[in-house]
């Protein structure tokens, strides 16, 4: 839910955003008007300020009488109580202060309002051994002000590069001056965009945030996530508005320094070379989204760390990009060429063959996170009923299958590696 009254102003359920320049906007990008961005108060600032002076030179007139006295100072106390009015008069359209903006951002759940503007055509034509598309990011303090920022933009992915109208992206902030406790250091950041103009691909981002939520919750081993809105203003075309959901990812320095480990940038590595209860922890996680589409070899839609002491258990792989499971179940998800299932909602194993009492050992951490995942995606507010009902249901059949006495072997070993 995202508030657009100003009775909804206090509630923790939900973000409100209205800042200088920018209309409250509704949360369908289809029905989003096409505004200018400029100020748009009939009264300007300098005359209000003009006018507010008088009233209180005013009060200090001796020549005022009883009567007209009392009634500047009434004047001159509406003016400052009047938030229409104060609001005009003590604010800016930037923040220039020593607010550190971004600090902990990975460490919230708070969704983030952000605007980027820049020319989305240009943007899309971008590739990954192109320049960058400039752009500029204003993110939104509180009602009365933003800080500006220029960044860079990339498009990124495989798939969804030529399947969307914002694609997910790199955005760099090297040259943004971004002053953040936990970004040191960080250049440029993934961002996965709610994709195409259509009300489920707001639910399709949504949930792939989720995904990587309740891993997070499984192992420290993952990628930490932060929730955006984003409003985009694409200059290229007489700024025109586009509005949705969004997510971080975090980079994968963070991930090192958080690990005490280092990226290893190998494509050649197999499962045999992974930590196997890692391994064994992402593939069960992989089978309970209902996803095929990763891969150690290339390492598709895996990163692979290593312990700085050089860990002699293995190496350390870490998933990410789930828009391809049942679990968020796009209408292009398919599953991956080498499985006998025509669906992604059909659940496929993909690990390696290991014996019962290894299997039985991640099972059982699985069981035992699984009323605080169930949590997280029942109180997620912003996802629609529908499809979170549909998402829990996904995730209970998971649970369900696990407590067969059948499910090692008929789920797991049938398939495994």
């Amino acid at each position: 839910m995202w508030c657009q009254g100003k009775e909804n102003r206090d509630q923790s359920t939900c973000v409100r955003r209205q800042t200088i320049g920018i209309r409250v906007r509704p949360l369908n990008p289809d029905t989003s008007p096409v505004v200018s961005y400029r100020d748009q108060s009939p009264l300007g600032r300098p005359a209000l300020l003009s006018l507010l002076m008088l009233l209180f030179h005013s009060t200090l007139d001796p020549r005022l009488s009883t009567v007209q006295k009392p009634l500047s100072y009434i004047l001159l106390i509406l003016f400052m109580v009047n938030p229409r009015v104060s609001g005009q008069i003590g604010t800016h359209d930037f923040c220039f202060d020593d607010v550190n903006t971004f600090d902990q951002f990975f460490e919230t759940d708070e969704p983030l309002h952000l605007t980027l503007e820049f020319d989305i055509r240009d943007f899309r034509r971008t590739r990954a051994d192109e320049e960058y598309a400039d752009a500029r990011l204003l993110h939104h303090i509180n009602d009365t002000c933003y800080i500006p920022f220029e960044v860079r933009l990339r498009t990124r992915g495989i798939f969804r590069k030529s399947h969307c109208y914002i694609p997910p992206f790199w955005m760099n902030i090297k040259d943004a001056n971004i002053r953040a406790e936990g970004l040191e250091g960080v250049k440029k950041m993934k961002i996965v965009t709610h994709c195409m103009r259509k009300d489920y691909y707001q639910d399709y981002v949504l949930k792939e945030y989720l995904a990587y939520k309740l891993y997070n919750i499984i192992t420290p081993i993952s990628f930490r996530v932060r929730l955006l809105y984003i409003t985009y203003v694409d200059n290229g075309r007489n700024d025109k508005i586009y509005e949705g959901w969004a997510f971080a990812i975090e980079p994968k320095e963070l991930l090192a320094k958080r690990l005490d480990a280092i990226y290893i940038d190998n494509d050649e590595l197999s499962m045999q070379h992974m930590n196997e209860r890692v391994m064994d922890r992402l593939c069960m996680f992989n089978y309970m989204l209902g996803n095929t589409d990763y891969s150690i070899a290339g390492c598709h839609n895996i990163k692979i760390f290593m312990h700085k002491d050089g860990d002699p258990q293995g190496y350390l792989p870490v998933p990410y990009d789930f828009d391809f499971t049942g679990f968020v179940n796009t209408i292009y998800a398919k599953p991956a060429a080498n499985t006998n299932i025509s669906k992604v909602t059909q659940r496929y194993y993909t690990g390696p063959c290991r014996t019962d009492e290894a299997y039985q050992a991640v099972m059982d951490e699985f069981r035992e996170h699984s009323i605080e995942m169930h949590r997280v995606m029942q109180t997620f507010e912003h996802l629609a009923l529908k499809p979170k009902l549909e998402m829990l249901g996904f995730v209970e059949s998971f649970f369900d299958a696990l407590d067969s006495q059948t499910f090692i072997e008929w789920k797991l070993r049938i398939s495994c590696k």
